[in-house]
């Protein structure tokens, strides 16, 4: 991960090289790395990697609310669980956001005292990503001894 500047323009890269942000600012005025992450956690974009793969499905990462998702159209390996759970409405685990002070790992557990209420996706400056239990929102949940309030970025129903 880093910045560049090349022909005019500066790229913000991230995991693999791909470019996350791209503007025509020089690169000590683009958005930092932490700062776009921060962004893209308050705009309710999950993001997924290794370490928590295959925990998720779309409704649990808001993907509805952000109309990534469609159950209009076409079929899909999995559809048929991802939909039932979209009408049926059983969905209890949210993306949500919190702020913090601490740092934070993909795939971190969170705690509602002894009860593991939820796993932290990414972590930016000043913004934590986590997928929560819908009962402990609004709680405070601890990450490594800190507590953290979790907002949810969606309702239960998948809409925003």
């Amino acid at each position: 991960p880093g910045a560049e500047h090349q022909e005019g323009r500066s790229i913000l890269q991230g995991m693999g090289g791909a470019a996350l942000y791209v503007s025509a600012q020089p690169p000590e005025q683009a958005l930092a790395l932490a700062d776009f992450t921060d962004a893209r956690i308050i705009a309710g974009i999950a993001e997924i990697v290794p370490a928590t793969s295959d925990q998720f499905l779309p409704q649990m990462l808001g993907m509805p609310a952000i109309e990534a998702l469609s159950f209009h159209k076409g079929c899909f390996v999995g559809q048929e669980g991802i939909a039932r759970l979209h009408y049926k409405g059983a969905n209890h685990r949210l993306l949500a956001y919190g702020e913090a002070c601490v740092s934070a790992a993909p795939g971190d557990a969170l705690y509602a005292e002894d009860v593991r209420a939820g796993v932290v996706l990414t972590a930016g400056a000043r913004y934590i990503q986590a997928v929560v239990q819908d009962r402990y929102l609004n709680t405070p949940l601890a990450l490594h001894s800190h507590l953290i309030h979790f907002h949810s970025m969606e309702s239960p129903d998948g809409k925003a």
